[in-house]
C-alpha cells in the first residue's frame, strides 16, 4: 500500500541520498537540454529544421521523467506522483510569461506543497502522498483568484 499511496515514515537515509542524486542529475541534464527542448515544444518541424535531433530530445526528456517517477514514489506514491507533477505547472502556467519563470513557479509551488502536504500529514496522522497532492491542489485553487500573466 505504501508503493501506492507513499509514506514519509518509510524513507531511510539511503533514500534522501537518492533523491538528491537523483534530483541533481535531473537537473543537470535538464539543463543541458533546455533550449533544444523548448524548441521542441513550441514547434517540431521548426526545432528540426534548427537542427534539433527532436526523438533525442523527447527520449531524454521521458527518461528524466521516469526517473523522477522511480525516485519520488517511495515518498509521494505511485498512484500521486504524476498529479504531484502536473499540478504545480498547471498553477504556475497562470502566473508565467516565460518557459523559464513557469519552471521556477512551479518549483517553488512543489516546494511549498511538500512542505504543507508534510506538516498537514503530520497532524491529521494521514498518509503523506494524498496530504502533499492535496496541498498542491490547493496552491492550484489559489492561483485561480489571481489574474492570468500575459
Amino acid at each position: 500500500m505504501d508503493i501506492l499511496f507513499g509514506d514519509v515514515l518509510t524513507v531511510s537515509t539511503y533514500d534522501v541520498w537518492a533523491v538528491w542524486i537523483g534530483a541533481g542529475v535531473v537537473l543537470a541534464s535538464l539543463a543541458l537540454m533546455w533550449r533544444d527542448l523548448i524548441a521542441t515544444s513550441v514547434h517540431e518541424e521548426l526545432a528540426r529544421a534548427e537542427g534539433v535531433k527532436v526523438e533525442r530530445v523527447e527520449l531524454g526528456f521521458i527518461l528524466l521523467i521516469a526517473v523522477m517517477t522511480a525516485i519520488a514514489m517511495k515518498i509521494v506514491g505511485l498512484l500521486l506522483i504524476t498529479a504531484l507533477m502536473v499540478i504545480p505547472a498547471a498553477a504556475a502556467r497562470r502566473m508565467a510569461t516565460t518557459p523559464e519563470s513557469m519552471a521556477f513557479i512551479a518549483a517553488a509551488i512543489a516546494g511549498l506543497s511538500v512542505i504543507s502536504g508534510l506538516l498537514a500529514s503530520a497532524f491529521i496522522g494521514g498518509a503523506s502522498g494524498p496530504c502533499v497532492v492535496l496541498a498542491a491542489s490547493c496552491f492550484f485553487a489559489l492561483t485561480l483568484l489571481v489574474p492570468q500573466a500575459s
